[in-house]
């Protein structure tokens, strides 16, 4: 589909090393044999803007152990740390995911559940949000929400019809605790489930639908809506969509994966696409506007009954 990437794709743009990768050669230090001067020596690297990836390679020890022997050797000057959180480094995400969220967080929320990637980066976390150019609006939107000032990236991609992937990348040592309660997290593909706030809220549905929904019109001129995910995330779409439609289709599994997806059709998916897009906030303005254009000429729904 126009729009979607995967976490694999997301993760390539997430230039990064893991640091669950194992030290292979025999030369390799451990962080722990590392001397005083050394750690020292890392601190000065890290405050003079070296990345951590190449501070690693330096040392001879895995990225994740940076963090700490900066730490030891110093720690980050006030001024690099405020420098880092002015360009990426070091952001917060309080405008996301402080209580009790708005409407507005919860939209953005569900956008970066389906097609958001969070990946270990270093002393700290990456966090991106990739969509085709076509999308460009949602990640300046999103960037906009946050009080971001990072610069919006291009990637070329040949699997999105010709299409430039524009992303955002943000860096911070606490977007895992930030993003977890959300069920944002690493490796959200195969086994997530939506923070208990947002499961029913239409606007964090709305935001899922655009990162990995589906909506249109089939052959026959019949409605149709859809999202896929993991098993736990379509039970919970399946939940709102049944509140509001009586809606007895449950999710499937994927034949060939390890995916679930839901798919409503005709009155059901006309209802949910009127409680997700006919109201205000934030969309993918391609996909409401879609949704708005079949709605409007659908004579389906009951305007006092289904709101």
């Amino acid at each position: 589909m126009p729009g979607k990437l995967t976490d694999g794709e997301l993760a390539l743009i997430c230039a990064f090393t893991s640091d669950c990768a194992s030290i292979a050669s025999e030369g390799n230090i451990m962080a722990t044999r590392l001397t005083v001067e050394q750690r020292q020596e890392a601190a000065r690297w890290y405050n003079a803007g070296m990345r951590s990836e190449e501070i690693a390679s330096r040392l001879g020890i895995r990225p994740g152990s940076v963090s700490k022997v900066v730490k030891e050797g110093g720690g980050v000057l006030p001024e690099v740390r405020e420098a880092r959180k002015r360009r990426g480094g070091s952001y917060d995400l309080a405008p996301l995911v402080s209580m009790p969220l708005s409407p507005e967080a919860k939209y953005w929320l569900g956008l970066l559940y389906t097609d958001g990637c969070i990946c270990r980066q270093g002393i700290g976390w990456s966090l991106s949000l990739g969509l085709a150019e076509t999308d460009l609006a949602s990640v300046e939107g999103f960037r906009s929400f946050i009080k971001a000032e990072q610069k919006i990236h291009r990637r070329k991609q040949t699997n999105l019809g010709g299409q430039d992937i524009v992303y955002l990348r943000l860096y911070s040592t606490v977007f895992a605790d930030q993003l977890a309660p959300f069920g944002i997290v690493p490796q959200k593909s195969v086994s997530s489930r939506p923070g208990e706030m947002l499961r029913e809220s239409p606007d964090f549905w709305r935001g899922a639908i655009d990162g990995n929904g589906w909506l249109g019109l089939d052959v026959r001129n019949r409605l149709f809506l859809g999202l896929a995910g993991t098993k736990d995330a379509c039970k919970d779409f399946w939940a709102f969509c049944h509140s509001i439609t009586g809606t007895e289709t449950r999710p499937t599994k994927a034949a060939h994966a390890e995916s679930w997806s839901l798919k409503l059709s005709c009155r059901n998916a006309a209802i949910v696409m009127k409680a997700l897009y006919d109201r205000p906030g934030p969309a993918m303005a391609r996909k409401q506007g879609k949704a708005l254009g079949i709605l409007s000429g659908y004579r389906g729904l009951d305007a006092n009954r289904d709101r």
